[in-house]
């Protein structure tokens, strides 16, 4: 009787596991469809070029504008949504979907350097810096690293109301280019972050 029951459990969590991969494999899909719409309605590029990672995991992007900044880099990866057993760790160990920017502007645009980021990236930052940057703490436990006051009172602008989704975010101008590193748990999140990170860009020219 037991193996009974053993044997309906087995059979009852594979077709939840079957299931889920089909549903979670098309939830996926919508989202990378979705991301995709979203980034060439926002920044409008004259090129473009994306890489698959996996069949249903996201994509690399390089999308090249007639504009500042002129090349941008997006790496956008979904949670497993199709795996019933690693999807509730992924979701803990990852907090959401995630997407990860570079901005690169062709030319200098005289801004100082700037970090919007959670305690860990704050922490680390300081550790590896060899300058002196101001920090303070901002609504949502969210901290600034500045050397340019008047740059970091357009991050705080931006992103406000936002704290809960943004890992790190900072221009440096050594490169020239904005980073962006934010988790989101839907598509309107997503474009919210996206449209903001557009605001950012062309507030700093």
């Amino acid at each position: 009787m037991i193996g009974l029951y053993i044997f309906a459990g087995i059979v009852a969590l594979s077709g939840v596991e079957v299931y889920q991969y089909f549903r979670g494999r098309r939830l996926n899909m919508e989202m990378i469809r979705d991301s995709i719409r979203i980034l060439e309605d926002t920044f409008k590029p004259s090129d473009k070029e994306y890489q698959m990672v996996g069949l249903y995991v996201g994509y690399r992007a390089r999308l090249t504008r007639d504009e500042e900044p002129r090349n941008i880099i997006v790496s956008f990866l979904t949670l497993p949504r199709y795996s019933v057993l690693y999807y509730p760790v992924s979701k803990v160990l990852n907090k959401g979907d995630r997407v990860m920017m570079v901005l690169n502007y062709s030319r200098d645009i005289y801004r100082g350097e700037v970090h919007l980021c959670d305690k860990k990236f704050a922490e680390k930052i300081l550790e590896d810096s060899e300058k002196t940057l101001n920090v303070r703490e901002i609504a949502g436990g969210l901290k600034l690293l500045y050397d340019d006051p008047v740059t970091a009172k357009i991050f705080e602008e931006v992103f406000s109301g936002l704290h809960r989704c943004v890992r790190h975010v900072a221009y440096d101008p050594s490169s020239k280019c904005i980073y962006l590193y934010s988790h989101f748990s839907s598509i309107d999140e997503f474009r919210d972050i996206i449209s903001r990170v557009n605001v950012l860009a062309l507030r700093l020219l």
